[in-house]
């Protein structure tokens, strides 16, 4: 029907890989889950222009948000903490909004 994906009020835990992974050309949003204990990145975001607004990201292995290659999204009011790598992480991206965020005791900041 076209409608934008959306994973909204979620608990995601014991992935092998990347729990959350959206490589989309349009919006999408990733609102109120829990995303904790992952083997790979808690949320992947590519070429998207993403909501990722009430999250609580904790214990994954990897990064807890990685934004890649996405024009424009809101990045807000998450709880990110204890992931194994970056706590966020955004690469070649541009007129994202990011505030409002709790990052703390995650690999890299």
């Amino acid at each position: 029907d076209g409608a934008a994906p959306s994973v909204l009020q979620n608990r995601v835990s014991g992935t092998r890989e990347c729990a959350v992974l959206l490589n989309c050309a349009g919006a999408a949003k990733v609102n109120e889950n829990e995303i904790f204990d992952n083997a790979g990145d808690a949320v992947q975001v590519t070429q998207c222009a993403v909501q990722v607004q009430q999250n609580t990201i904790s214990k994954n292995e990897g990064k807890g948000v990685w934004a890649q290659g996405c024009d424009g999204g809101l990045y807000t009011d998450n709880v990110i903490t204890h992931n194994g790598s970056a706590g966020m992480q955004v690469s070649q991206s541009q007129g994202l909004q990011i505030e409002d965020n709790r990052l703390m005791q995650n690999e890299q900041g």
